[in-house]
């Protein structure tokens, strides 16, 4: 029985590779489970922008958490500040 498609693929996206590109994809295809050097070339593709996609989302975190970290210890610092200046004669 096929399978039913979710999300049929009805957007075309046209490359032209030259031959030892074309032979690169096939040897790769064939490492692969995939069923053509087309879904091969998908997959791939839909898989890095993807892991483009979360990098971005993490980055994004990590910037924030560092924005939070500096704010910290300026606190601090400002803190220490104080406690100098009342120790000093």
């Amino acid at each position: 029985m096929p399978k039913k498609v979710l999300k049929p693929k009805n957007r075309l996206i046209v490359f032209r590779v030259c031959e030892d590109e074309y032979e690169a994809l096939s040897s790769a295809c064939a490492l692969t489970e995939a069923r053509s050097v087309a879904d091969y070339a998908r997959s791939t593709l839909l898989r890095t922008v993807s892991m483009h996609e979360g990098t971005e989302e993490l980055l994004q975190r990590q910037i924030l958490n560092l924005g939070r970290k500096v704010s910290e210890l300026d606190s601090r610092i400002q803190n220490m500040l104080r406690l100098l200046e009342e120790f000093r004669p």
